[in-house]
């Protein structure tokens, strides 16, 4: 069996990777690659088993990467919030020999394709698993015109729009006022970034929608898959997003209950330790 393991290139998920190739060079068959995130690019092989060891910064990472290769994800939550991690640190090596014998769930998670074409040559094309982001890079209020299936729908002015999957729903998305979604929903979030009429609101549509982008205006503005990957953008440049053909595939080794009932429960944790610390007492 091949099995990969990656992580976030501090202490803690230093000590931990050593740890788990360690218990795992010992078991017969079992054959270990450990990467650091920022080795991800190098490396172009599949794997039966991807331990990522880091935060939802490292496991985006990992997700997209390895979608391509059509390889699973354990994320061991090793961050501060962990919407995306399976598993806490001190779960993995009780749970080893089941993840060897393959006895979880696999949860296979929409993603999205964006291109941008300038010049009617498309220039790139980038997965994301938590949102696409078109924005403004100056304090500007910018226009971005959207064709849904290739009819007009709506002129965006503001500071930019989010397209985000039921993953990245409850990430930028809901920061920006748009709704939570259920990963087991097949649709695509469409959320303006502080627009300038109160009146617009997030739209939800269906994951086989087809959404192009018109940038409208002179100022500077960018392009974003799940806050890492940026391009700049210019007038008249188009922005294709729609359903990746590649999807992320997350091990579970609990019963899935969903992603809904895990954000009550971190939303739960952190309200509860504002409280703590508005009436200065240690959580």
């Amino acid at each position: 069996m091949q099995v990969v393991i990656v992580y976030k290139n501090d202490c803690r998920a230093t000590l931990l990777a050593r740890d788990l190739h360690a218990r795992l060079s010992c078991t017969k068959g079992v054959d270990v690659t450990v990467l650091t995130s920022q080795d991800l690019p190098n490396y172009n092989y599949g794997a039966e088993v991807v331990f990522v060891l880091g935060g939802d910064g490292t496991v985006l990472r990992a997700a997209r990467h390895f979608s391509r290769l059509g390889a699973p994800i354990l994320g061991v939550n090793l961050g501060k919030i962990g919407f995306l991690s399976s598993v806490e640190p001190e779960e993995v090596m009780a749970s080893l020999d089941k993840i060897l014998r393959q006895e979880y769930v696999l949860e296979e998670r929409l993603m999205l394709q964006a291109v941008v074409i300038k010049n009617k040559k498309a220039l790139l094309r980038a997965v994301a698993l938590n949102d696409v982001v078109i924005r403004s890079a100056t304090p500007h209020i910018v226009t971005l015109n959207l064709q849904l299936n290739g009819k007009t729908l709506v002129s965006y002015r503001g500071d930019g729009v989010i397209c985000a999957t039921p993953t990245g729903s409850t990430g930028y998305s809901l920061s920006a006022g748009g709704p939570i979604l259920s990963t087991s929903v097949a649709a695509i979030v469409i959320t303006p970034i502080s627009p300038q009429f109160g009146s617009a609101r997030s739209l939800v549509v269906g994951a086989d929608s087809r959404l192009e982008f018109v940038v409208d205006s002179d100022r500077k503005i960018t392009l974003s898959i799940d806050g890492e990957e940026t391009i700049f953008l210019a007038s008249n440049d188009k922005i294709l997003v729609e359903r990746a053909s590649e999807v992320a595939r997350f091990i579970q080794l609990k019963p899935v209950v969903g992603q809904l009932t895990k954000l009550w429960q971190r939303m739960g944790s952190v309200e509860e330790t504002l409280r703590l610390v508005s009436h200065n007492q240690t959580p």
